[in-house]
């Protein structure tokens, strides 16, 4: 067991998942007040400045003893993630999921093996939570048709418009008719804005350029599960016929205005 690091930290400490470059770990030893348990943790240093770095929800410890690890990403600073590789791209680009997802892969691949495996599982909650058919009824009217493997793809590309729209998309999928991009694809007869497949596969990307090993992350994906709750199946809500064009205008208004004739 690693000596551990026995330093105050003080001040405010930039969020871990988006400081970009590589960190310094350290064990840190965790002893509760009145008692004689104790736990060990990761902690993640910058290597520049030697602050401390945080998750916004605080240390977590998941397990006691020399298998305690640290929750280093929330779902805000998954959010704050997306946004910040969003915001690195030029104005028309940060609406591309393909270029968002290849900007998130690259911010990944200098964190940790631990963060990529959390992205990942925030992203498959994010992505479960569209699986319904008012949304795929909007992929099916802004592609003009969509298949199972396509609405995958559209629901990974929302998530890519980060988490405004996201909420909004969640809310009521017709808001996307008032997305510039959207609007933009109506006018020229381009069907696959929103869809991103590569936002599928951000961490697998990641974890490979990472670690170098073309197996390791589906290995490491299958041991962090274990330690995880399941997913509760999505209720998709009421299904419709997306070939009905007054159903799709009662449904979504905005949406058929713009894509049906």
């Amino acid at each position: 067991m690693p000596r551990p690091e026995n330093r105050k930290v003080g001040g405010s400490t930039p969020p871990l998942a988006t400081l970009g470059r590589p960190v310094r770990w350290a064990m840190a030893r965790i002893v509760k007040r009145g008692s004689a348990d104790e736990a060990w943790v990761l902690r993640a240093f910058d290597p520049v400045t030697d602050d401390r770095l945080r998750s916004t929800s605080g240390v977590q410890v998941v397990a006691a003893g020399e298998h305690a690890r640290l929750c280093l990403m929330n779902v805000d600073e998954f959010w704050a993630l997306v946004e910040s590789v969003r915001i690195g791209l030029d104005e028309r680009t940060r609406d591309d999921g393909e270029a968002v997802a290849e900007a998130l892969v690259t911010r990944l691949t200098v964190s940790s093996p631990e963060d990529i495996l959390e992205f990942h599982e925030h992203f498959d909650q994010a992505d479960s939570a569209l699986d319904r058919w008012d949304v795929w009824a909007a992929a099916y009217l802004i592609g003009g048709g969509c298949s199972d493997d396509s609405f995958m793809d559209f629901r990974a590309g929302v998530v890519a418009l980060g988490r405004d729209w996201y909420e909004r998309v969640l809310a009521s999928p017709d808001a996307l008719a008032d997305h510039p991009a959207v609007r933009r694809a109506a006018a020229e007869e381009d069907d696959e804005v929103i869809f991103a497949e590569s936002m599928n596969y951000v961490a697998s990307m990641a974890y490979e350029r990472l670690t170098g090993d073309d197996d390791a992350f589906d290995e490491a994906l299958e041991a962090h599960q274990q330690n995880t709750a399941d997913l509760d199946e999505a209720d998709m809500g009421e299904e419709f016929d997306f070939d009905d064009d007054d159903e799709m205008r009662r449904r979504l208004p905005r949406l058929a205005a713009l894509f049906i004739e």
